[in-house]
């Protein structure tokens, strides 16, 4: 794990004006580079054949079409 979604998420959300254009997800079971992953470790990065999780790549395409 190279940080915690749980402890950061809150402050990344109190860091950002009210005014900006933000939204915050937490997704679960994918690493720092959106991946599908089992302990988030770096040293499982080697063995993921995945890109990025269709799930992720949805959340953002969708958000960008809805600017």
């Amino acid at each position: 794990r190279q940080v915690s979604s749980t402890i950061n998420l809150p402050a990344i959300q109190h860091a950002i004006p009210d005014t900006t254009l933000l939204t915050v997800k937490e997704v679960e079971g994918v690493n720092h580079l959106f991946q599908q992953c089992e302990t988030g470790s770096i040293s499982e990065y080697g063995m993921i054949e995945q890109t990025i999780d269709p799930l992720v790549l949805d959340l953002i395409s969708s958000w960008i079409l809805d600017l």
